[in-house]
Parts: C-alpha cells; structure tokens; sequence
C-alpha cells in the first residue's frame, strides 16, 4: 500500500512533518516531485492567502487569467507608500 506524505527535507535528512504508522526500520522509497513554476506559483499565492495579504477565492487559480477574479491586496497602494516615504521635496 502506497501512502504520501508531507516531509522537510533538512540537513541532509528527510523528517516526516506527522509520525508514521509504520514499524521502526521498514524500507521506504521516496519520491520527489518536480516543482513546475505553475506549482511554485500556486504555492505562494496560497501562502500570501492564509497570511491574509491577499483576498482571492482560490478555486479560480486554475481558470484562464482572462475569467479570474483579482485579489486585492490589504492597505493602502504601494504607491501612497513611496510617496511618504520620499518625503516633502
């Protein structure tokens, strides 16, 4: 029976994020996905999502950018914020 699990690979060690149902010492194959920049992409959207700093219904990740809801991002336009920072002139 075949089971995926989420890892962190560190220092030269693979350690499973959760414990294992398996016995002490079973042999395990490993298989380590190619991050494709679709994946990537996907996977930091979803992490600027959670971290609240954008608001976008993520089902429409996978519809062409043309029928995809924006995100919007919190605040005040990055903008506004060159503008103060720059100072009066």
């Amino acid at each position: 029976m075949s089971e995926t699990i989420k890892a962190i690979y560190k220092n030269g060690i693979i350690e499973p994020a959760e414990p294992l149902k398996i016995a002490e010492g079973t042999e395990v194959y490993v298989v380590v996905p190619k991050t494709t920049k679709s994946t990537a992409y996907r996977t930091v959207l979803e992490e600027l999502r959670r971290e609240g700093f954008l608001d976008f219904d993520s089902q429409t990740i996978a519809q062409p950018f043309s029928k995809r809801r924006r995100g919007r991002i919190q605040g005040k336009p990055v903008s506004e914020t060159i503008i103060e920072d720059r100072g009066p002139r």
